[in-house]
């Protein structure tokens, strides 16, 4: 079994700080969020949104509308069996005439995991035979805006620090 990239971040991520019950409801949102966007991306039926997920979907819908040309994946699963490790990106799509993958997020604030989520992503991405020029977060708005992309810059360091997390999960967690 391959672990998931998120898995083997999230000891890496601190959320300490937060309340338990806005972090439940985050969460619920993110995963809600999520998997509206995905059903929009293939043109499946979406059903009534709820009121506080509204602005975050016209977020979405506004840069998807603008800026997607193309999609070529929606969180298609990823496996790379050399190093044992797996991951879901959220989206791989034509946009800015480029292949770019995207990995939506809600929270306002970056984390500093993105860049080695996204690096693991890539790594997956293109071992999977896509040809992604780019990859960044896109941080939709709870007020229906356009959203904000931050792009990752493609560092060999980042993946580096992933199969050290990577290295270190296996030994812990490995069997």
């Amino acid at each position: 079994m391959y672990s998931r990239v998120t898995h083997i971040l999230s000891p890496y991520v601190d959320f300490s700080m937060v309340p338990e019950h806005v972090l439940s409801r985050a969460t619920e949102r993110g995963s809600k969020v999520h998997s509206i966007c995905a059903a929009i991306l293939q043109g499946l039926w979406i059903p009534k949104i709820e009121p506080e997920l509204e602005g975050y979907i016209a977020s979405f819908q506004a840069w998807k509308d603008q800026f997607v040309e193309e999609v070529l994946s929606v969180e298609e699963e990823f496996v790379d069996k050399t190093y044992g490790f797996k991951g879901h990106p959220d989206m791989i799509v034509k946009a800015y005439g480029e292949i770019i993958l995207v990995d939506l997020k809600t929270p306002l604030a970056l984390q500093k995991s993105w860049q080695l989520q996204l690096s693991a992503y890539l790594h997956l991405a293109r071992k999977n035979g896509y040809k992604v020029t780019r990859a960044g977060s896109l941080r939709l708005v709870q007020n229906g805006e356009i959203p904000k992309m931050q792009w990752y810059l493609d560092s060999a360091q980042d993946f580096n620090v992933f199969l050290g997390l990577l290295n270190g999960h296996n030994y812990f967690e490995g069997g």
